[in-house]
């Protein structure tokens, strides 16, 4: 029966070969379906704007059916203009059912008449011969549709669309709902902007609220990370962030918004470069069909309300009152009664105080592209004219309105100032977006290249970073800049590592020391120290790391910063409880209440950077032995000193943080739970990120605890390359011990030595807790321990 779709669900398919973001709802659904050990009807409602995937999510129901013959599925869809064709949902269910009926059933007999009135327009050979003479009331209709369905006894049956239903199938929906011995799924869909005070649906959604039980499901639009999924999905391939991150955008998350640029992009594409295609996706046009769909929402508008509406698509989105006022040049009352009719149209929402947005960003894309260019132009000057008039900080909209005035200097100064704002804000996408704007006037400045670097790293677009960073490099050799040099170089350091380019961040360490001693004792120096003590910590050189620090205290004492200072305690700390030799006790703790101390002064002194690196490497050599709520304590401090610092507060190594203290707990289902949180974080950031190639082996740890172990043995297939290529022998030494525990679940015991071997020869040098000795006693306890001894230098957050 799964192949045989009603008709009201054998229209467009969506593009994407998988249905995004839906697993929760479907499940829910699918549950439902299977909970028919006491016959009773079980009443479902589906509701979400236009083309959010009610249809879809329906369709992936049905697909999952038991193929089993007698299951059968009727539904019925409404259209816009059907409310005067009564029973018209119930008509299109049973049509395909009822259209060869000759006779009414003998268990219906008495229903006769009624029925053949009532079904004679799709079942022609049932029409009565006779002069009925009589008329039938509601109550007898109702009951005759529900006898129907008894008798056709489907598993599920649904009716899409009932803010366009006609009243007699709203009321039938709710009569089914309440007949308690019908053993079908009952699904309804609808739209609650469709829903106005006098429609049939409000009295029947309070009188089910009343009487029984309902499954609500409201289909919410999707998120960036589930638009990546899904532009990857019908893309087939990798999709850079910035083009999921604009269509989300373009888009505000509705699936058939979406699917519908997606369509428009493959024809468009068709024969051109597939390896460019990507690129091109978020800057291409609205198709006709969308824009024309768009634009009809406006013919019932009076001229004032279209001209604010006109307005309000310029201004971009955001949309203040005051500035609305003045662009559209109209008055208070005046404005105000327009907006209650474009609020009451659902094309705009207050979802701020005297703030208005589109409900669609591609409504506002729409309504401007409709404009000839001149109008635009003179729109954005004069709103151009009345931020810089009222000395708004506004920095995205001045930008958006110099870009649309053409006034080139302004927009670059905006975008510097802006860019330089957002990420002290922690507003590091804004802050890439404004700085990217101003690079497209102005490709080599300065300033607006370290912003735009700085930004992308902060956000993890680890190749965005290196993009602007060599270009700023670049740049500042060309104009003799030494101190700039130093600067970039010194930032550019950090990224390579975490990008995992090691010669070249070597090469940047070098380059920046050497340009900053040039330019004598300065804080700049002390940052270039600073540096070079932290790569040899990360290299797992803790005398020279040590020694490096010192110097750079001593200096940063002298010359400041107290930021840098900081910085250099943490990798003297962080060096100190991970020695690279034998163990010491003392100076473990030693190391130890240093990063306690620099975590105590940044956080004093807002150094939100230097804060999460030195909470980070605490919690990763603390984490059993403090106290669960120590743990959880410094989980919210890390979230919440990376919200500040412009990072995204749910990283993939803060997923993993939080699933090393649920293991703590004893909670592996939530310590699996945590992991598969950050590898849908990793759709939103780049690949390549320090630690996302740490996911695989941290769930096969978990996999083998819970006897799973062919998908451990895949997990570690997917991650040996990367891991046995590590730059930190711990990660080299966790892998082999890993190896060695599944080795030993699998009673495999040769090859656990074996690995316990190679893993002693990578992890005895820094194995403080278990000493240098080659046997390591438990085989199974290996992971854990190497687990739980993860090594702090590679914490994935960035030093200040």
């Amino acid at each position: 029966m799964p192949g045989n779709l009603p008709g009201m669900l054998a229209g467009r398919n969506g593009l994407s070969p998988v249905m995004v973001g839906r697993a929760s709802e479907l499940a829910r659904l699918r549950r439902l379906l299977a909970a028919r050990s006491v016959p009773d009807v079980r009443v479902a409602l589906i509701s979400g704007e236009a083309g959010i995937g009610k249809t879809r999510l329906l369709k992936e129901l049905i697909a999952g059916l038991d193929p089993d013959p007698d299951a059968l599925v009727l539904g019925g869809q409404a259209g816009q203009g059907m409310p005067g064709r009564p029973f018209q949902l119930l008509r299109e269910a049973v049509a395909s059912e009822v259209r060869d009926w000759e006779a009414v059933p003998a268990r219906l007999a008495d229903r006769d008449d009624a029925l053949r009135m009532m079904l004679y327009p799709i079942a022609p050979r049932l029409a009565c011969d006779r002069e009925r003479d009589r008329e039938y009331g509601q109550e007898e209709l109702l009951g005759t549709a529900v006898d129907l369905i008894r008798e056709l006894a489907p598993t599920l049956l649904v009716f899409e669309d009932l803010h366009w239903a006609d009243a007699q199938s709203v009321a039938l929906f709710g009569r089914l709902a309440l007949t308690a011995d019908l053993d079908v799924l009952l699904i309804g869909t609808f739209r609650p902007e469709g829903v106005d005070r006098r429609h049939p649906m409000l009295e029947l959604l309070a009188e089910l609220d009343r009487q029984r039980p309902v499954t609500s499901i409201l289909l919410e639009r999707l998120d960036q990370a589930q638009v990546h999924e899904l532009v990857e999905a019908v893309h087939g391939g990798p999709v850079p962030f910035r083009v999921a991150e604009t269509l989300h955008r373009r888009t505000g998350g509705n699936p058939f918004f979406l699917e519908e640029l997606l369509a428009t992009a493959a024809k468009d594409l068709k024969g051109s470069d597939a390896t460019a295609a990507p690129e091109r996706l978020a800057s291409l046009p609205l198709p006709w069909n969308l824009t024309e769909a768009v634009l009809r929402r406006l013919d019932d508008l009076e001229p004032p309300e279209r001209q604010v509406a006109e307005t309000a698509a310029i201004l971009g989105e955001r949309i203040p009152f005051d500035l609305l006022a003045s662009v559209a040049g109209r008055s208070e009352q005046e404005l105000i009664e327009a907006l209650r009719r474009l609020v009451r149209e659902d094309l705009l929402a207050e979802r701020e105080q005297d703030v208005f947005h589109f409900r669609h960003a591609l409504t506002r894309e729409a309504i401007a592209g409709q404009l000839l260019g001149r109008e635009r132009r003179r729109l954005h000057e004069k709103a151009l004219a009345a931020l810089q008039e009222a000395g708004s900080d506004d920095w995205s909209a001045i930008v958006w309105h110099a870009q649309g005035a053409g006034r080139g200097e302004e927009l670059v100064a905006a975008a510097r100032a802006g860019a330089e704002a957002y990420v002290c804000r922690g507003a590091s996408v804004d802050a890439l977006r404004l700085a990217e704007h101003g690079l497209a006037e102005a490709p080599d400045d300065p300033a607006l290249l370290a912003w735009a670097s700085k930004a992308a790293w902060l956000i993890g677009l680890l190749d965005v970073s290196v993009e602007h960073g060599e270009r700023r490099l670049e740049v500042a050799r060309q104009r003799g800049d030494l101190e700039d040099q130093a600067a970039v170089l010194i930032h550019l350091a950090r990224v390579h590592w975490e990008a995992h380019h090691p010669d070249r961040q070597w090469e940047c360490v070098w380059q920046a020391l050497e340009a900053a001693r040039r330019l004598g004792p300065s804080p700049l120096l002390a940052r270039a120290q600073a540096r070079v003590s932290e790569a040899y910590m990360l290299a797992d050189d803790a005398t020279a790391a040590i020694e490096w620090a010192d110097h750079t205290i001593a200096l940063a004492e002298r010359v400041g910063p107290r930021s840098v200072l900081l910085a250099a305690q943490v990798n003297k700390g962080t060096a100190m409880v991970e020695p690279n030799g034998p163990p010491s006790r003392r100076r473990r703790e030693e190391g130890l209440a240093l990063l306690e101390r620099a975590v105590a002064e940044a956080e004093a002194a807002d150094f939100d950077l230097t804060l999460h690196r030195a909470l980070w490497n605490l919690m990763v050599n603390q984490v059993q032995s403090w106290p669960l709520e120590r743990s959880w304590q410094v989980y919210r401090q890390l979230r919440a000193a990376s919200e500040r610092a412009g990072h995204a507060a749910d990283n993939v190594g803060l997923a993993i943080r939080r699933s090393e203290i649920h293991v703590m707990e004893g909670d592996r289902h939530a310590a699996l739970t945590a992991i598969a949180k950050g590898r849908r974080l990793t759709r939103t950031r780049n690949p390549s990120s320090v630690f996302e190639f740490l996911l695989d082996p941290y769930e096969a740890v978990l996999r083998i605890e819970g006897g799973e172990l062919p998908a451990a043995e895949e997990l570690l297939g997917r991650s040996r390359e990367m891991m046995l290529t590590a730059s930190q022998e711990c990660d080299r030494g966790w892998f082999w011990a890993i190896c060695a525990a599944r080795a030993a679940r699998r009673g495999a015991l040769d090859a656990a030595r074996a690995a316990c071997a190679q893993a002693d020869a990578q992890v005895a040098a820094w194995w403080w807790g278990l000493g240098p000795e080659p046997n390591i006693g438990l085989i199974d306890a290996v992971a854990p321990v190497c687990q739980r001894r993860r090594c702090g230098r590679c914490s994935p957050e960035p030093t200040s």
